[in-house]
Parts: structure tokens; C-alpha cells; sequence
């Protein structure tokens, strides 16, 4: 994910053939092509090139530079192009959570030390409380999730989520943030926006 002086934000990702770039309303496919300098990727009038941190982008004839990559986004974008409809992140010990609501759920814990994974189980929706939970098990330890509609600050990093979740994980309670993902939103990531 890059962001550029103008306030766009590109999403592209790489292989050693081509680059993809995600655009509002629609994905072009750019081939990989020589460059004395960084990685080049071009097809017809469009652009991408990138060195260490920093990119430019031709779109359609316009060019923007000086444009940035933005790790943290670029963790949770790669998230929600893999389909996980919720991720959290936690601290002391550092954590993150992914939930795919027809799929899996996985937990990362002790720093990367730890994890725990399972089919998600059919959320418990209480709409009175803003509240999903998930209750299961997973490698053997008793797991339960609830997300909450109330807004959430991950000072570690100063940024600001809208979902509150704790993870009761085997008699150990973590409280992190987190949000919704692509078509998580209308459940409890837009309720508290």
C-alpha cells in the first residue's frame, strides 16, 4: 500500500512478472520490465515503479510521485484480499487475531510464539450491546472472541479502530482492537463508525 503527497492510496501486488494494481473500480495487470534503477512495471500509458520505500504511479497519462509505502495498511489490505472478514491486534504480549466467517479463525499470540487455530463457529450476535462472539476450540485450548461496537485505541501505535475485542484464551484475558473487513462491514465494523 502506498500512500502519495495528493492523498491517493495504491494497492498493488507483486511477483517477478508483473505487478497488479487495485484501483477503485477496477485491477490492471502491468508487466515486469527492465530498469537502471528499482522495479519497473508498465503496460500501455500505465506505470508502476518503486525503489526501497518509495513508488510513482503513471494512471491513464497522470503521474503522482513521492509517494510512500505504508506498512501497517499494507498488513491489513493483504488480509482482506485473503477474504479474513476480522483481524484485532493486541499488545503486552503482542498479538492478532483473523476471522473468516465461512472459513477459519486463527490467533497469533506471545509475539508469534503461540498459535491457535479452528473453524470458525457460528457467531452470537446480540444487537442490544453491539457485541459479536465467537466460541470454540482450537488445537486443544478453549477459545472466546467478542468483538465490540466501541471504538478502541492502539497507543503503541496512535491509531484508532472501531472495534473493542477481548479473547478469553485458557484463563487468560487479552484486550486489543480490531475492524472489520471487505463484507464484515455491515455487521459490526459500520455499526460503529
Amino acid at each position: 500500500v502506498y500512500v502519495c503527497p495528493d492523498g491517493s492510496r495504491y494497492t498493488v501486488l507483486v511477483d517477478d512478472e508483473a505487478a497488479l494494481l487495485l484501483l477503485p473500480d477496477s485491477a490492471r495487470r502491468l508487466a515486469h520490465v527492465r530498469s537502471a534503477s528499482g522495479a519497473r512495471y508498465a503496460e500501455g500509458e500505465d506505470e508502476f515503479w518503486s525503489k526501497g520505500e518509495e513508488a510513482s504511479f503513471v494512471i491513464d497519462g497522470t503521474r503522482v510521485s513521492g509517494c510512500t509505502s505504508d506498512r501497517m495498511a499494507a498488513v491489513w489490505e493483504a488480509a482482506r484480499i485473503r477474504g479474513v472478514d476480522y483481524r484485532a491486534v493486541g499488545n503486552e504480549p503482542g498479538w492478532h487475531l483473523e476471522i473468516v466467517r465461512m472459513g477459519r479463525t486463527r490467533f497469533v499470540g506471545d509475539y508469534g510464539a503461540m498459535t491457535v487455530e479452528f473453524p470458525t463457529p457460528v457467531a452470537q450476535r446480540d444487537d442490544a450491546t453491539g457485541t459479536i462472539r465467537y466460541v470454540g476450540t482450537g488445537d486443544g485450548q478453549d477459545i472466546a472472541i467478542t468483538l465490540e461496537s466501541r471504538r478502541c485505541q492502539d497507543t503503541m501505535v496512535d491509531v484508532d479502530y472501531p472495534l473493542t475485542v477481548t479473547i478469553d484464551l485458557d484463563g487468560r484475558r487479552l484486550l486489543g482492537c480490531g475492524r472489520a473487513l471487505g463484507a464484515a462491514d455491515e455487521a459490526a465494523g459500520a455499526s460503529a463508525d
